[in-house]
C-alpha cells in the first residue's frame, strides 16, 4: 500500500467509525436516575461529617504508658476523655503539651480509673522512647536467676 491509498483507507475507516458510533448511541436512552445508586461497595463510602468525633482521632486515647501512682510507676491505658455534666470535653487541644488543658481518664490493671492530664501523659511517654522512637522499660533488677 502506498502513502496515498493508506490515507485514504483511514479517512473512510474514520467515516465509518463515525457514522456508526451515532448509530450505537442513538439506540440506546441514557437517562439521569432519580434514585441515588448503590456504591460498588458500601464499605468505601465516606463517613457523614455529623459521625466525626474528636476522640477517634485522638492519639492519646488507647495509648499505654507508665503512670505515677503513689510513689511507684505502674502500666496504665487512657480510655477516653473526661466530660464535665454537660457531656462536653473538659480542656482545650494545643500543639504544645505544655498548654494542652485536656483531662483524660485513664485505667490501671486493678481496673481502677483516674483522671491524668495531658500533659503529664505525654510527658510519661516521651520519658519512656528514646530519640529514634524506640519504647524502653526500666528493670531494678533480676530475681531468681
Amino acid at each position: 500500500m502506498d502513502l496515498v491509498s493508506l490515507s485514504k483507507f483511514h479517512q473512510s475507516e474514520k467515516t465509518y467509525l463515525e457514522a456508526n458510533s451515532r448509530i450505537m448511541f442513538d439506540e440506546y436512552d441514557i437517562e439521569e436516575a432519580d434514585e441515588p445508586t448503590e456504591p460498588m461497595e458500601p464499605e468505601a463510602e465516606k463517613p457523614e461529617i455529623a459521625d466525626f468525633t474528636t476522640e477517634a482521632y485522638d492519639k492519646f486515647i488507647s495509648a499505654e504508658v507508665m503512670l505515677p501512682q503513689g510513689d511507684i510507676l505502674v502500666p496504665a491505658q487512657v480510655i477516653g476523655r473526661k466530660h464535665d455534666l454537660n457531656g462536653n470535653p473538659v480542656g482545650q487541644a494545643h500543639a504544645n503539651p505544655l498548654l494542652d488543658s485536656r483531662v483524660y481518664e485513664v485505667e490501671f490493671p486493678d481496673g481502677q480509673v483516674e483522671e491524668y492530664a495531658a500533659n503529664i501523659i505525654a510527658e510519661n511517654i516521651y520519658a519512656e522512647v528514646d530519640a529514634e522512637g524506640n519504647q524502653f522499660l526500666l528493670m531494678d533488677e533480676i530475681t531468681g536467676h
